[in-house]
């Protein structure tokens, strides 16, 4: 595949583009000779023409490329591309028209674009005839590496061979020991590197299909899956911008950051105190640095830090730091106390009342949690906020309120059907009112699925 503004291309649809871009060029210049031919006169050399034919061209395939042409359900279905390029090809012909226009020299006749807008439908459905039988149509598929080999990444299989599908899968890895259903599984121990086993097969997706996903994510593989896949300077050429130009800011943090994405936690910890040293008044470096120091379990260095960062500028991201090493040092009375009074000092911002509604609502203090969730929803987008509807149903359940907060939850569960936190709502409050136990089961069930996330 071929990178274009964080858009994948693939070669397949790159070639059918550049083919379409020829055949335009083409049916424009016999449109041309046809039409001299009709009034007695000579059509000239196509080198004369070239300006005028390769605006029509590149004006209708910017038309196609508009309406879809090239998207996943034409590439897959004659029925779509059809549908399309008719559409593309007349809006191709008017704005012609008025191109011709603003710039009469380019000879945009009425008679040859009729004749060049009925060749050009017919050229390029040939087109897609002819390429889709030579590269068959998988090749514009997405090619997905399945990670998992039981029942799920059967029924991935399933899918995948139906006729329409817009997905081919090329491989499958077997995450754990096991019986694998997709018996051509390769065991994750067999692969030394994920990602250039990935790269390798030419994936443009990776899909979970694994069937316990609590505490069982290979967030270290994903990880290093995605930076890849993000293009992201490799580890090793920013190790050397970072050793000769030491007194760069941006070098230095980004150096951390690649390092703690690969899982080098000491090596980023030496860094990042590089980098306090270098700039002892950046909050980014400060804040970097802590990031370091939790990744490595050194809780209470890391809240140090960030306290120190807090000094320079308190920001909500910093808070939510704070707040999560004051967690893993056991200090959750101080994490509450923290969010809730900067949200109150900052009564407009509805993440910050979001946040210390949920540190509310774990220490128990349900009456608050339930204030700072019905302020948040009353804030400017917070009607369509659903863990702020979330927050608020809990606690009307706690409090004894199970039908106002079965109607909170229901309005939850509308904005985010597969939300986690609409769906435990609504299932808590399912479950306070007499008759809703066999829905509230039912969703019950449906947050087995989710992944444990805390």
């Amino acid at each position: 595949m071929i990178r274009l503004f964080k858009h994948y291309i693939p070669h397949a649809v790159l070639l059918l583009g550049l083919i379409d871009l020829v055949l335009l060029y083409a049916a424009g210049e016999v449109a041309w000779q046809l039409r001299a031919q009709q009034l007695h006169i000579d059509g000239g050399s196509i080198g004369g023409r070239f300006g005028s034919l390769l605006a029509f061209a590149l004006i209708v395939q910017t038309g196609m490329i508009a309406v879809g042409v090239y998207g996943a359900e034409a590439l897959r279905s004659m029925r779509y591309a059809v549908a399309r390029l008719l559409v593309a090809v007349s809006l191709g012909i008017i704005a012609l028209s008025f191109v011709d226009f603003i710039f009469p020299g380019l000879d945009f006749w009425r008679s040859t674009l009729a004749y060049a807008m009925f060749l050009s439908i017919v050229a390029l459905i040939f087109n897609r005839l002819v390429i889709g039988g030579i590269l068959g149509a998988g090749a514009f598929r997405r090619r997905v590496l399945v990670l998992g080999a039981g029942p799920r990444a059967q029924r991935l299989r399933l899918l995948s061979e139906r006729p329409e599908s817009g997905f081919v899968i090329v491989g499958y890895v077997a995450m754990h020991d096991g019986q694998a259903v997709v018996e051509e599984a390769i065991a994750r121990g067999a692969i030394h590197d994920l990602t250039r086993f990935v790269s390798n097969l030419g994936a443009s997706e990776v899909v979970l299909a694994l069937e316990e996903r609590r505490n069982a994510l290979p967030l270290k593989d994903l990880l290093r899956i995605k930076t890849a896949e993000a293009g992201k300077i490799p580890l090793e050429v920013l190790s050397a911008r970072w050793q000769e130009q030491p007194g760069n800011a941006d070098n230095v943090i980004s150096y951390v950051r690649a390092l703690l994405a690969q899982g080098q936690n000491a090596r980023s910890v030496s860094v990042a105190n590089s980098a306090v040293r270098s700039f002892p008044g950046s909050v980014t470096a400060l804040t970097i640095a802590g990031d370091a120091r939790l990744a490595s379990g050194q809780f209470g260095a890391a809240l140090e830090v960030y306290r120190r960062a807090a000094l320079v500028r308190l920001t909500l991201p910093l808070v939510r730091r704070i707040a999560n090493a004051y967690g893993r040092t056991r200090q959750d009375r101080a994490a509450r106390e923290l969010t809730r009074a900067y949200a109150a000092q900052h009564p407009l911002d509805r993440d910050a009342a979001i946040l210390a509604a949920q540190y509310q609502a774990e220490g128990g203090d349900w009456k608050t949690a339930g204030v700072l969730a019905l302020h948040a929803a009353s804030l400017p987008g917070g009607e369509r906020d659903p863990l702020a509807y979330s927050l608020l149903a809990l606690s009307q359940v706690e409090l004894g309120d199970p039908g106002g907060g079965l109607e909170d939850a229901r309005a939850a569960y509308r904005l985010r059907r597969w939300g986690m936190a609409p769906t435990m709502a609504l299932s808590e409050a399912m479950g306070a009112i007499k008759g809703q136990e066999v829905g509230a089961a039912s969703l019950r069930n449906k947050l087995q699925h989710f992944p444990v996330l805390r």
